[in-house]
């Protein structure tokens, strides 16, 4: 495999020191970058080739989250590694496309860097899906994140409102629930804007947002399924 260069992005500077010491015994196969937050990460992506991000999530300045949809609007089928206080029994090792979760107290390193080979000799052979809505929502909700999103695709604009990590309400063309939900988190190819407040006041949709996620794309494929009549 050729030389491949990673991005490491957290405010830890001892995470970054351990990252670095551990993969320079790989000095042949990775070219190790740093950010302390997601804005310098955006500097460094705008005058370097990067083949895969590592990130924590909760960082000043421009946090985790933030750097996510930068990645997903801008550099879509980018690989990312997570870094999470969530225990890997919790979440498991891998969300939806080419995203993988990591508990940054107890890295496995041996796992770890195999984990880093195969997603970059996945990349290599174009096997890849980059990060996708469903995943970056299950991290919002891994997370226990609060904010609001804003989902655009193909013309089209929904809200979607979290509260501790708990999808608590959805709007689309001013109506709000879960059916709502279930239109917006299908979408293909969506920007999002995040801000850090839950602008809804109230609870709305009462469905986990595992439930929502398995019923919308249950709906989906029902209905790319049925038959399509010409009249």
């Amino acid at each position: 495999m050729a030389m491949k260069t990673i991005l490491a992005v957290d405010d830890e500077k001892l995470i970054l020191k351990i990252l670095a010491k551990r993969l320079s015994a790989y000095a042949d196969e990775f070219r190790l970058l740093t950010a302390g937050h997601g804005e310098e990460a955006i500097d460094i992506l705008s005058s370097n080739p990067v083949d895969l991000v590592i990130t924590d999530l909760q960082m000043p300045v421009m946090d985790g989250f933030e750097l996510i949809t930068y990645l997903m609007h801008n550099f879509h089928t980018l690989p990312v590694v997570v870094l999470t206080g969530c225990k890997t029994e919790e979440i498991g090792s891998r969300l939806q496309g080419t995203v993988r979760c990591v508990n940054k107290s107890t890295i496995d390193f041996n796992a770890f860097v195999a984990e880093l080979q195969s997603l970059l000799m996945s990349s290599t052979k174009g096997h890849i899906e980059g990060i996708t809505l469903f995943s970056f929502l299950q991290l919002l909700h891994l997370e226990r994140k609060t904010c609001s999103l804003t989902i655009k695709s193909s013309g089209r604009k929904g809200f979607l409102y979290f509260l501790g990590g708990e999808l608590i309400n959805a709007v689309y063309e001013n109506i709000e629930g879960k059916f709502s939900a279930y239109e917006i988190v299908t979408w293909e190819d969506p920007k999002i804007e995040i801000d850090n407040i839950c602008r809804s006041q109230n609870r709305v949709v009462t469905d986990s947002l595992d439930a929502i996620l398995m019923d919308a794309f249950k709906m989906k494929d029902e209905e790319a399924r049925e038959p399509q009549f010409e009249f």
